[in-house]
């Protein structure tokens, strides 16, 4: 799975953790406990198995895209798309192991007329919520 690279909008921010890719995939593939360990996320519900095409609904500072599963693939990438308020969005988290650890790629394209009308601040927006999802998901794993 890719994000569209000709999107509006592209963020990738990477991370190390110090854990296997095993570990991490854990807590990333329990969906429904984010709100556990992530405070931008406040309602998750997977509807169904963890698999490809599986829909879920969740809060997400104040939005609440419909999601749907594209990629999981145990381990190595958990990848979604979305829409919410004007906004069609591809994230995917990949996993690399790394020197004894898991460098996590996070990806993701946006695009829709919110993303054009208001890109500077949706851009923040955007880069903001992935640093923390990084620094969350970092301080889980390496916390277990």
């Amino acid at each position: 799975m890719e994000t569209n690279k000709k999107a509006p909008l592209l963020f990738r921010h990477d991370i190390l953790i110090n854990a296997t890719p095993e570990q991490v995939w854990t807590v990333l593939a329990d969906m429904e406990r984010w709100p556990d360990w992530n405070t931008d996320v406040t309602y998750m519900m997977l509807k169904g198995e963890l698999k490809s095409g599986t829909q879920f609904i969740w809060r997400e500072k104040g939005a609440k895209p419909t999601s749907y599963l594209q990629s999981v693939l145990p381990n190595q990438q958990l990848g979604w798309t979305g829409k919410a308020m004007g906004i069609s969005a591809i994230h995917i988290f990949t996993l690399i192991p790394q020197n004894g650890g898991t460098l996590v790629v996070q990806e993701e394209s946006l695009e829709g007329w919110l993303v054009t009308v208001l890109k500077p601040i949706v851009r923040k927006i955007g880069n903001n919520g992935m640093t923390h999802w990084n620094n969350a998901l970092k301080l889980r794993v390496e916390s277990i």
